[in-house]
């Protein structure tokens, strides 16, 4: 399983495997509650509590982690905000996916084409 991880700095972005740790929905409906967060699950998109974009003097580094201070396999240094409110969790969707009904968007979308969506939790 894998995580996007997007890294920004000097103009490069890239994917990066996260040690077998998964945050892709492979639940049959509704996700556990994760810090008062629950989300549907079962989409195209990756999905997990936060969206966090996380900087450091001129490096960014963006991602999905349940952890709300940090990027999964983090660069050190990284300070973290996560992008959606309290009552929404993140979602990454490639190019030809369609995000979550409910979904605003989190930023803007990599070279790649992937987009990032902060979405209302569920129930």
């Amino acid at each position: 399983m894998r995580i996007a991880i997007h890294l920004f700095g000097v103009g490069v972005s890239c994917l990066l495997a996260c040690g077998g740790r998964s945050v892709e929905s492979t639940y049959e409906g509704a996700a556990p509650d994760v810090a008062g967060c629950a989300w549907p699950g079962g989409g195209q998109c990756s999905e997990n509590r936060y969206y966090l974009v996380c900087k450091a003097g001129g490096a960014q580094q963006a991602c999905l982690s349940s952890d709300p201070s940090q990027c999964p396999n983090a660069v050190s240094g990284l300070v973290c905000a996560s992008q959606c409110n309290s009552s929404e969790y993140g979602a990454v969707c490639g190019a030809s996916s369609s995000p979550p009904a409910g979904c605003r968007s989190a930023g803007a979308p990599t070279p790649g084409g992937t987009l990032s969506y902060c979405c209302p939790c569920a129930g």
